[in-house]
C-alpha cells in the first residue's frame, strides 16, 4: 500500500512537472527513479497483452504490464496536472503575479537541469569536457530559440493566440 501511495505521489510530481513549459513528466520520472519501470511497463503494451487480454487472463495480463504501477502513476498524472493548472491559472490572474511564476519555471528548470545533470557520469576528462560543451551548446541553443521571436509584455494573455511566431522558431520549437 505505502508503495502504491508513493507511486500517486510521483505521478502528482509528473502531473505538475507536465504543465510547465521546460519540465517534463519524463524528466520527473528520471529524477524520482522510476523512469526504467516506466518505460518497461509501456513497452509490455504489446503481442503478449493482446494474447492474454484475448484469452481473458485478466491478471496475467495486468501483471504482464505492471497495471497497478501505471494506474496509481496515471492518478497522480491526473490530480497533478489539474492542481497545477488551476494554481497557475490564478497565479496569473493576481497582479503581478506573472513575474513570480515565470521564475519558479525558470527555478525547476534549472534544478531539473542540475539534478540530471549530476546523472551524467563521465568516465574520463575527455568525456567531462565534450558533456559541458554539450551544456554550453544547450544554454546557447536555448537562449537563441528565445530571441528568435522576443515576447511583448504589452500582450495580455489571452491576445496571445492573435500572436504570429515565425516559421523558423516554430520548426525549432517541434523538433
Amino acid at each position: 500500500m505505502t508503495g502504491d501511495l508513493l507511486n500517486v505521489m510521483r505521478g502528482v510530481a509528473m502531473g505538475c512537472a507536465d504543465v510547465v513549459p521546460g519540465v517534463s513528466g519524463g524528466t520527473v520520472a528520471l529524477i524520482v527513479g522510476i523512469y526504467e519501470r516506466l518505460v518497461r511497463a509501456l513497452s509490455h503494451v504489446d503481442g503478449t497483452l493482446l494474447r492474454l487480454v484475448g484469452q481473458r487472463q485478466w491478471r496475467k495480463a495486468a501483471a504482464h504490464l505492471d497495471l497497478r504501477f501505471l494506474c496509481g502513476l496515471a492518478a497522480g498524472v491526473i490530480v497533478g496536472f489539474l492542481v497545477m493548472t488551476l494554481t497557475i491559472n490564478a497565479v496569473l490572474k493576481t497582479p503581478g503575479g506573472r513575474p513570480l511564476l515565470l521564475a519558479s519555471f525558470f527555478g525547476m528548470i534549472v534544478a531539473s537541469s542540475l539534478l540530471v545533470g549530476r546523472m551524467v557520469r563521465p568516465r574520463n576528462r575527455q568525456e567531462k569536457v565534450f558533456c559541458l560543451l554539450l551544456a554550453v551548446l544547450g544554454a546557447m541553443a536555448a537562449l537563441w530559440l528565445q530571441r528568435l521571436n522576443p515576447p511583448n509584455p504589452d500582450i495580455a494573455i489571452a491576445d496571445l493566440a492573435a500572436v504570429r511566431p515565425s516559421f523558423p522558431f516554430l520548426f525549432l520549437c517541434a523538433t
